[in-house]
Order: C-alpha cells, then sequence, then structure tokens
C-alpha cells in the first residue's frame, strides 16, 4: 500500500534528512519554518502544529491542509495510552475548542460535542444517543424531535407504512400507502376524513344515581347508587344496579331516577329509552314489565311500567316499595 501526503508545492529537497514544501519545511523530525509565523516549544509539545495563512477559501474550493490518499487502504490512526481518550478537536482563531471528536474509553463510545458539551454519541452496541449519553433503543433523543411537514416517518422498508402531516395540523396514519386514521382539530378520524368521521370525545367514569317522586328523595342502600358510564363522541352508555331501603313516605308522584352523568339534547328526537332487565320487590302485578325513558334537557330518566293495554305509564311512587331494585342500562344523545 502507499499513501501520499498531498501539498501545493514542494519547493526543494532538504540536505539532511528533510524535505522543504510551499509553506512547511520539515527537517529530522521538527518544523523550522511555517507561513512566516515562529512556533515556540510550547507550540508544538510532542506533536505537529500546520497553521497557514490563507484567507481566501471558498465553499467551492479545496483547501485541506492534510490529504490521506492511496491506491489501497488509506487512514489516519489516533493512539492513545490505556485508560486515555483519542481526541480530534475543531477550533477557531483564538485557539478554542469549539467541537470535538471524542473515543470515550471508559465507555467504548464515540462522542460528538460542540462548545465543550457532549451532543451525541454511539456506544459500544451501536445505539445512538442525541443529547442522551444512556441510549437504550438503537436511536435515544433527549429532547424533542422535529419533522418538517413535507416529510414522513417510516417503519417499514417498502416505504409504505408511515405517519405524515397530510395538510396543515392534520397527523395522518397510512399503511399499505393507504390512510387508515388521522387526527385533526375536529379528533380521531376513522374510516373517512370528514367531520362526520370525528371522534371529538372519549370518557370513561362513574356517576352517583339517585331516586325520587319530585318531592320526597328516597334512601338508597349501600353499593346500590352507583352508575357507570361510558362516553363516546356525543352518545352516553349508562348501566347500573338501584336498590333503595326506604321511600320516605313518597306519594302518589313519578318516580324518577336522576345523576346522569350528562345533560341530554334538548331536540324532540333525542328521547332514549331504558331498558330495565331485572325488577324485584315492586307493587305491581305480575306479568308487568317495567322500563323507562331519558328526558330531553335533563340528566333524569323516568320509570314506565307496561300495565295499560294502550302502552307504558309513568310508575307512581306507590309502586315502587322501600326495597324496590332494578338493574337497567341505557344510552342517549348530549347536548
Amino acid at each position: 500500500m502507499t499513501s501520499t501526503i498531498k501539498v501545493d508545492t514542494i519547493s526543494e529537497n532538504t540536505n539532511a534528512n528533510g524535505v522543504a514544501v510551499d509553506s512547511l519545511a520539515i527537517k529530522d523530525g521538527k518544523i523550522t519554518n511555517l507561513m512566516n509565523a515562529t512556533l515556540s516549544a510550547a507550540d508544538l509539545g510532542t506533536g505537529i502544529h500546520i497553521k497557514t495563512a490563507d484567507s481566501g477559501a471558498t465553499a467551492n474550493s479545496n483547501h485541506s491542509e492534510i490529504v490521506i490518499e492511496g491506491s489501497g487502504h488509506s487512514g489516519m490512526s489516533i493512539l492513545s495510552g490505556t485508560g486515555s481518550n483519542g481526541v480530534v478537536c475543531f477550533g477557531d482563531s483564538g485557539n478554542n475548542c469549539i467541537g470535538y471528536l471524542k473515543y470515550d474509553h471508559s465507555d467504548n463510545a464515540l462522542v460528538f460535542g460542540g462548545n465543550t458539551a457532549e451532543r451525541m454519541r454511539i456506544d459500544s452496541s451501536g445505539k445512538v444517543g442525541i443529547a442522551e449519553t444512556n441510549p437504550q433503543a438503537k436511536l435515544s433523543i433527549g429532547g424533542h424531535m422535529s419533522i418538517t411537514a413535507t416529510s414522513r416517518l417510516y417503519f417499514d422498508g417498502a416505504g409504505d407504512t408511515f405517519i405524515s402531516e397530510a395538510s396543515a395540523n392534520v397527523m395522518a396514519f397510512t399503511t399499505g400507502n393507504s390512510e387508515r386514521m388521522r387526527i385533526s382539530s375536529d379528533g380521531l378520524h376513522i374510516g373517512g376524513t370528514g367531520s362526520a368521521n370525528a371522534l371529538d370525545d372519549y370518557e370513561e367514569g362513574t356517576c352517583t344515581l339517585a331516586m325520587s317522586d319530585n318531592n320526597t328523595s328516597f334512601t338508597m342502600a349501600s353499593g346500590f347508587a352507583t352508575g357507570h358510564y361510558t362516553k363516546i363522541g356525543n352518545r352516553v352508555y349508562v348501566n347500573g344496579y338501584i336498590k333503595t331501603t326506604s321511600i320516605n313516605s313518597a306519594s302518589s308522584n313519578d318516580v324518577k331516577v336522576t345523576g346522569l352523568p350528562f345533560t341530554s339534547n334538548s331536540t324532540n328526537n333525542s328521547y332514549a329509552s331504558v331498558n330495565v332487565g331485572y325488577q324485584s320487590n315492586l307493587n305491581i302485578s305480575a306479568g308487568t314489565p317495567i322500563g323507562g325513558f331519558v328526558n330531553i334537557n335533563s340528566t333524569q330518566w323516568l320509570v314506565t311500567t307496561g300495565d295499560t293495554g294502550g302502552g307504558t305509564t309513568n310508575m307512581p311512587a306507590s309502586e315502587w316499595s322501600n326495597d324496590g331494585e332494578i338493574v337497567f342500562s341505557l344510552n342517549y344523545i348530549t347536548a
């Protein structure tokens, strides 16, 4: 293998163990002249310090001071003692190190730094950390990551599975080169890109239920006054097990259940039915079904019975009982 050091001009051969080149003379292992500048022993240390006075460098010109070239494998080695670090420093005219490339011997990591602070490292297992000194994945970023509006984050080699900004403030998720889902200011879109396909709310929780006949509140049995709900968009699903211990001298006014988690829509086509799957200890005739409906613009539902030939009637308090109980489920549209 043959390697060479390229310089602009070789001016002459020296007479003893040395060579002179344009702006630089090396003889017997020492630098004797350098662009009209004199270097002290402190400048040289035990290495070589190359200083140029060329201020005419342009972006398109080659002003490398050292070029290593060979017809086969060529390279440069930086060797350090056991436990020491090999460093390449990039400085300014004030001899300040403003950037560096370092091999960290203690961590077996290649470290890239700027302004004396570490910016990136490649550890011994090949993991890359950006502003992260202990990367736990192939790429770990200790901070925000920005992808421009026209860029995509790919997840496969085929290039057909990615996340992108489909339009301003719209994040799209694509598989097989087909958009499957997007998030916009309207919410989460599945199966379409219009506002009608947007899911703008989801919530799960519990609500505290109560019973009364308008004038008198019933006493709820312990552990039987909690309803569970799920809200998906503008639709609310509620189920519960209601049991009382006393109707507290309630009269014949209509029985209602209050405490629904959201106010129902106020339009006439927003009434919703209630399904009662279990009923016990009520003051009704055998074979009489129990049901109910959600009032519009309210957080309550009225209990009904199918005790007339023409349909249902609102249940009076006299048909409930001190220890009455039902299991129900319903869904309705919110305001």
